[in-house]
């Protein structure tokens, strides 16, 4: 299974909407996959986090600000691996 095939079940899972095949081709390819791995743990994290927001209306994104620490480390991030290109 390719990874953007797994991405999908990832976020598949987190409504428990997976039938039996999905989460054994899905399970079989975490087995393997470190990448996929990380992205199914964010999602989980982000997941949680906007389930859990005390923002009623998930399309309302005017109430999300991201903190200017976080801003900086990801403009050098982006710098970074501009640089390594």
């Amino acid at each position: 299974m390719p990874c953007r095939d797994a991405t999908l079940l990832i976020e598949k899972r987190l409504d428990d909407k997976m039938v039996f095949y999905e989460k054994l081709a899905l399970r079989f390819h975490l087995s393997f996959c470190d990448g996929c791995n990380k992205y199914a743990k964010q999602s989980r994290i982000l997941h949680a986090l906007l389930t859990k927001s005390s923002i009623t209306d998930i399309t309302d994104f005017s109430k999300l600000r991201l903190a200017d620490d976080a801003k900086i480390r990801i403009k050098q991030s982006v710098q970074n691996n501009l640089d390594n290109i």
